[in-house]
């Protein structure tokens, strides 16, 4: 287990990052170059001690794609109802208000007399013997 900050090992790494990433491509070599050969070439070159498994963080943390940011859309209000003059509220209540009121109590009265369909009694059950079930020998 290693000693020390996982971002002090980075940190040490940041000046060298385009380096590193242009030997992670494949830039006139046939094949890109080993998270093990770069750690050693840091070793060689800069004086850099790091092992492979911190370049590969180093490169992994810096390759990701930055985080979507979800915004809220802002939140729209209904429209104001239409205003009505009070002379033109008296009017609508008296006259629309018991026609209305009468309405809903003729519905909530056909509810409640309305029957409900049961369903069909089961043909395989027989509620006549009130014997309890016996297992067959």
């Amino acid at each position: 287990m290693a000693t020390g900050s996982s971002s002090s090992t980075y940190g040490k790494l940041e000046p060298y990052e385009d380096e590193i990433f242009d030997l992670r491509r494949r830039k006139g070599r046939r094949k890109v170059m080993s998270y093990r050969k770069i750690a050693k070439l840091l070793l060689e070159k800069y004086g850099v001690k790091t092992t492979h498994s911190n370049v590969w963080n180093f490169v992994e943390v810096r390759s990701r794609s930055p985080r979507k940011v979800v915004t809220m859309l802002p939140v729209f209000s209904a429209p104001p109802p239409p205003t009505i003059s009070p002379a033109m509220s008296s009017t609508l209540t008296a006259e629309t208000g018991t026609a209305a009121k009468s309405a809903v109590m003729a519905a909530i009265a056909a509810l409640k007399n309305k029957t409900v369909a049961r369903p069909a009694e089961s043909p395989f059950h027989d509620d006549s013997d009130s014997k309890p079930l016996t297992p067959i020998k």
